[in-house]
């Protein structure tokens, strides 16, 4: 007979473990029950006195309807009495009302509220007729509706399936435990998208992990960050014991960190499997890391470390690494070269990281820079993880000898509000805004915006986590005070059986190789007048992370001490250990300072950024106008025998805000004489292009400019040039056969200007001899300079400026700008009846880029007295001085006369500079933040056309060569139009012979100016050059030979024949009153400022 308590035959009543008491057998309540139409009965036949929550739902398959049993989870309810039957004959149960239940996961309707119903029912009929979807499989059930899951649930010991659905408002009420109730995928998030079943592993491990039954769909943020290969077998022996075997690597990273890093290294123990990574400048920095965790984990675990395994880079290879690792008795096993599997530990690791880093950063948004802090986060997060190679442990806990805390993990890129701490005013505000950025000692790393650097605090309100956008009127937070005799030495690691401080040896050595500040005195609350709960007691000694200067990342403790922008003399942007030297031909090359490096964008990065719909809309612009031109045509690639160039895509943001993506060829792969003959192409020299702005002032002459369009796209080329598609655009089957020259092919730029000279010779424009990139037509009422696409039209009638722009845009695709404020660069201004050029933004942008912003102003350029050592030590500059120094170099050869003199003697010092050389550099790009809107000026009014010269040397100045130095500035319409100033390329024997080449140099000058105002405007302008030197205006006019002057080279007597032909004038000119004294020697400060208010305004 079946049993009397659960109605089952294969058990007796005394052996039923569902027995009820007499009690529950005299209830008349019953549990799987149905609403039915008088005719209608249950088809259920099991009963259950459980008690159960709210959420909690049966799914039920004889019932035809929802039903509950609290009326409190109902909404949109309405009264009813309709009869219920049971699973028992003859019974029934009322319903009181019904409703329906709006759950964060669906809305459930028609939902019938009995009082006496034990659990609340889920009905497979009602959800079949709503199109829903059913599916059991083993222990887990799931429905479904349009091919996505709406509830989950898992069968009980009983056999029934539960179903957790949370009515709104339900699910997050207990905001002080938010941290412990996190979800499944707030979990994988806050533990930068660790796998499941490793989480489910690492719950039974660990302390302040609790996970729900509810497994995540497929994260889309780790299929983007992880892209898995088949693994290597490493059969190479394990580590028996701590620091028997330590792999290590060094990897670079395209973009450089907010605090300019580009490289990082890794340290992994074999045994422990605990990781600690080091940011770093160079690559030569890594012998110092190293040393630095040797010295650190030797003392941590008192016994020697004894193998090294590296791969074969130069980093580990050199032989001050080698003797050290030979004195301390450590063996290096290094990789075979091309066989990076046999160094798989760090090989692994490496893709672990990086991995974890992407996963981060995408899941924040946050922006390139911040993967050092992605990366820190990284390595504290694997070393808080399972591994394969440690059971039922993580590297911390066997590093430590203690069970990590996960309670206080956070998701990266949060926003927080952390307390403001120091002397604050009582109406100021108690709080800052920031972004989680990772985990520091005791307390969170801060990323604050305003003042643009990473802070550490343990005040610390966090935002919603699920979400990286702030709300702006309300904070749902979970607050975290650190309480200073709470928080342990072990990054977070909090235990509430400790009470104290531990000064521990287990927590001296961190996860990051990072610099933390020792200072933290005065960083007590405001709020606390009597000082009881201020921050004595904290003692930053007993962090976990120790103090390295090579790998700082120069943060501070919250307002307690600001870290200084000026980049220290020891530092160094970013040279590799291996040094690059560049080709001959490219050593003119000038890289300008810019606000941002989007050059530096992958296609990848741009199309998945924050801009990535105006990258994608640039991409779109530049593949119509090469479709428009008929760039190419496609070809089927098994055609093609020869060379198939790629080519990359390069964004920009132009200064008006426009985004530019630009297609470039790799010309780098063509061949000479087979893909390319002729390349050289000009542009306007910057002396005709001042001289062409003077003349236009003096005449008030109107001045408008254009810029071509995808300018190299309109040359033709005659070889036959094949380039795959471009990225995002490919085909297997296709390539492109070039049919117009395109960016980045070597004959581009010659191609262009043959295009464009021929147009403009056809429609009336003749080319200058003096100047090819300059055209005037036959009256000179039209006067054109061209920089490869740019062009500078000036004129006298705006008619006719008007309608020869017309015809040029009718052949080329242009943009017009009739009232320019800047050319290549310049900025135009007018002031006072006179015409200004100057670069104030490029001052800026260099200041910003070497950190100086914050630097005190300086009077001079350079100190007197302070020159270059060639007998220094050979201690490296870590600063970016050839960088600097070509930066600078393009300030003072367009708009800047007054830095000639500084940056010419910088530049003879870049292969290796010394300190005095990185001192003046430095004190030059102070002076240039102090004067950055400095500028050369030429009258607005017509007055006599005069070039007039001054001209100077001093004697045997570079202590090195005993070479001396030329300086000249040649003024025209009242401001400088060209200048030099530049080492002598022979040793003078006396200051006459120096002050006579001098003078010939400046003639040179002159006499082309002359030549050019004369073919530009058809004018003769006379000429003169002021020397401050008897014996060479004695040299110059009467042609006086002698011992001391009859070995003078026979170039230098060029000046002579000019004077003779009445080309030059030459006029004495006092010492006191000689310009270009400035431009050869440093100078006090009261007479630098004399003459440089005569070059610049």
């Amino acid at each position: 007979p079946p049993c009397k308590s659960c109605g089952r035959t294969n058990h007796e009543e005394k052996d039923c473990r569902f027995k009820k008491s007499s009690s529950e057998r005299n209830s008349k309540k019953s549990s799987f029950l149905t609403y039915t139409r008088p005719e209608e009965k249950s088809l259920c036949s099991q009963e259950q006195t459980h008690v159960s929550s709210d959420n909690q739902w049966v799914l039920d398959s004889g019932s035809t309807c929802h039903m509950t049993s609290s009326d409190k989870i109902l909404s949109n309810k309405t009264s009813a009495h309709k009869i219920v039957g049971t699973s028992k004959k003859g019974q029934y149960m009322e319903a009181k009302a019904v409703g329906q239940v709006d759950a964060a996961e669906c809305t459930l309707k028609e939902v019938l509220y009995l009082p006496g119903l034990d659990r609340n029912l889920l009905s497979v009929s009602a959800i079949a007729q709503n199109g829903g979807e059913i599916e059991f499989i083993k222990n887990k059930v799931t429905v479904s509706k349009n091919g996505n899951v709406v509830l989950t649930g898992q069968r009980d010991q009983s056999g029934l399936y539960l179903i957790d659905i949370h009515p709104d408002g339900k699910q997050f009420c207990n905001l002080a435990s938010e941290s412990n109730s996190s979800t499944s995928t707030d979990w994988h998030r806050k533990l930068g998208h660790l796998g499941y079943d490793y989480m489910k592993k690492l719950s039974k491990i660990c302390t302040g992990l609790r996970l729900d039954q509810s497994k995540f769909d497929v994260c889309q943020v780790c299929q983007e960050a992880k892209q898995p290969r088949k693994p290597f077998k490493n059969q190479r022996t394990r580590a028996t014991r701590p620091l028997e075997i330590v792999h290590t690597d060094l990897v670079e990273v395209e973009n450089r960190t907010w605090d300019n890093y580009k490289y990082f290294m890794t340290c992994l123990d074999d045994f422990t499997h605990y990781t600690k990574v080091y940011l770093l400048n160079r690559k030569s920095d890594a012998a110092d890391a190293i040393k630095s965790y040797v010295a650190e984990a030797e003392s941590k675990w008192n016994m020697k470390l004894y193998k090294i395994r590296s791969d074969g880079g130069g980093e580990y290879v050199s032989t001050n690494f080698k003797k050290w690792c030979a004195e301390k008795g450590i063996l290096l096993d290094y990789t075979i070269p091309h066989t990076p599997m046999l160094n798989g530990s760090a090989e692994r690791l490496n893709r672990s990281l990086m991995e974890k880093v992407r996963a981060l950063l995408f899941d924040s948004e946050l922006d390139f820079k911040f993967w050092g802090e992605a990366l820190y986060t990284a390595a504290y997060l694997l070393n808080r993880s399972p591994t394969s190679t440690l059971k039922n442990c993580t590297p911390a806990e066997k590093w430590f000898n203690k069970k990590p805390d996960l309670s206080l993990l956070r998701i990266f890129g949060s926003k927080v509000f952390y307390k403001k701490l120091g002397h604050v005013k009582k109406l100021e505000k108690r709080s800052l805004k920031g972004i989680f950025v990772g985990y520091g000692p005791n307390g969170y790393r801060i990323w604050d915006e305003n003042k643009n650097k990473v802070i550490i605090s343990r005040d610390v309100v966090f935002g919603d986590e699920k979400s990286t956008q702030l709300p702006e009127t309300h904070v749902n937070s979970s607050t975290l005070n650190f309480d200073r005799n709470v928080i342990n030495e072990s990054d977070l690691e909090s235990s509430d059986d400790e009470r104290s401080i531990q000064s521990d040896t287990d927590s001296t050595l961190s996860d990051t190789g990072s610099t933390q500040s020792s200072d933290d005195s005065g960083n007590s609350d405001s709020d606390d007048s009597n000082g009881t709960d201020g921050d004595d007691d904290f003692n930053p000694e007993q962090s976990e992370e120790p103090s390295i200067s090579e790998t700082s990342s120069e943060f501070v403790i919250a307002n307690e001490v600001e870290t200084p922008q000026v980049l220290p003399q020891d530092e160094q942007l970013g040279r590799g250990q291996r040094v690059k030297k560049l080709p001959s031909k490219f050593q003119d090359y000038v890289l300008p300072t810019n606000q941002s490096d989007y050059g530096l964008l992958t296609y990848q990065q741009a199309i998945s950024g924050n801009d990535k719909l105006q990258w994608k809309q640039a991409i779109q612009e530049e593949m119509s106008a090469l479709e428009e031109n008929a760039t190419w045509k496609l070809v089927d690639r098994s055609e093609v025998n020869g060379k198939i160039l790629s080519s990359r895509w390069i964004f920009k943001i132009k200064e008006d805000g426009r985004y530019k993506a630009r297609l470039v060829v790799r010309g780098c792969h063509q061949r000479e004489g087979i893909d390319y003959n002729e390349i050289f192409s000009p542009v306007v020299g910057s002396d005709a292009l001042r001289t062409i702005i003077s003349y236009s002032a003096m005449k008030n002459l109107k001045i408008m400019k254009f810029d071509v369009k995808i300018a190299f796209l309109y040359g033709s080329i005659e070889e036959d040039l094949y380039m795959s598609l471009p990225e995002g655009f490919e085909n297997k089957n296709k390539i492109c056969k070039l049919q117009k020259s395109l960016y980045g092919l070597k004959q581009a730029p010659a191609m262009w200007n043959k295009r464009l000279s021929d147009f403009l010779r056809n429609h009336g424009l003749s080319q200058l001899k003096t100047e090819q990139c300059v055209f005037v037509n036959d009256n000179r009422s039209l006067i054109l300079a061209i920089h490869i696409d740019d062009g500078l039209l000036v004129g006298s009638d705006i008619q006719l400026m008007k309608m020869f722009l017309k015809g040029l845009k009718s052949e080329f695709k242009i943009t017009i700008d009739e009232n320019p404020d800047t050319y290549l660069g310049i900025m135009f201004s007018e002031t006072d009846g006179k015409l200004k050029l100057s670069q104030q933004l490029y001052a800026q942008q260099i200041v910003e880029k070497f950190r100086m912003s914050d630097a005190k102003p300086v009077s001079t350029p350079m100190v007197t007295g302070n020159v270059h050592d060639p007998n220094a030590s050979d201690k490296d500059v870590k600063f970016p001085f050839r960088e600097a120094v070509g930066s600078l170099l393009y300030l003072s050869t367009k708009t800047r006369p007054d830095l000639s003199y500084a940056v010419s003697v910088s530049g003879r010092h870049v292969e290796k500079p010394t300190q005095s050389d990185l001192c003046n550099l430095k004190r030059t790009i102070k002076y240039v933040k102090s004067t950055k809107d400095l500028g050369i000026s030429y009258l607005k009014t017509e007055q006599e056309a005069v070039l007039t010269a001054y001209c100077d040397s001093d004697y045997a100045g570079d202590q090195e060569t005993r070479k001396s130095t030329t300086g000249y500035i040649i003024y025209f319409n009242g401001g400088p139009v060209s200048w030099s100033s530049r080492r002598q390329p022979i040793v003078a024997t006396s200051t006459t012979e120096a002050e006579y080449i001098a003078a010939t140099e400046a003639a040179k000058a002159l006499i082309y100016l002359k030549s050019f105002l004369s073919e530009l405007a058809r004018i003769d302008v006379p000429a003169e050059i002021h020397i401050d030197n008897q014996s060479a205006i004695d040299l110059v006019q009467n042609g006086v030979l002698n011992r001391r002057s009859k070995h003078i080279d026979v170039r230098f007597h060029f000046i002579k024949e000019k004077v003779e032909e009445n080309l030059i004038t030459i006029k004495y000119c006092p010492t006191s009153d000689q310009i270009a004294d400035l431009l050869t020697k440093p100078l006090p400060s009261d007479k630098f400022v004399k003459f440089k208010n005569k070059m610049v305004s």
